[in-house]
């Protein structure tokens, strides 16, 4: 499979890539966004992994850029941000984030077996 990878950050990027070229991938890589949209504008990618916070062109703006001139390919956005605590002042951020991804109720069952309720 032939695989976009837009990630700025060196030690993300080479770690992603390296995992995927041991499984047999193909990996493009960018660390901008700018350069980025050139590989995925003309690259016929599989699918593309693009981070959401980039230099020189944001990973959304690729992404509707790509998709406006009739790119197909399958885009994996991904982002860093962190869930703001001031905003839930009786949880952490930890604890609202497995509340909000169902992390609590999908565990029990994955432990016993069940299948997940989504």
């Amino acid at each position: 499979m032939k695989i976009l990878l837009i990630e700025d950050d060196p030690h993300t990027s080479g770690y992603v890539a390296k995992g995927l070229r041991e499984h047999g991938h193909v990996v493009d890589q960018s660390a901008n966004g700018r350069e980025g949209l050139l590989l995925a504008s003309g690259g016929n990618y599989d699918v593309m992994v693009i981070d959401r916070m980039l230099p020189g062109l944001d990973g959304l703006a690729i992404v509707k850029t790509i998709r406006a001139a009739g790119t197909k390919a399958p885009a994996l956005r991904w982002c860093a941000l962190p869930i703001p605590v001031r905003a839930y002042p009786r949880q952490s951020a930890i604890k609202y984030s497995a509340a909000s991804t169902g992390l609590r109720r999908a565990a029990p069952r994955r432990a016993a077996g069940l299948a997940s309720p989504w």
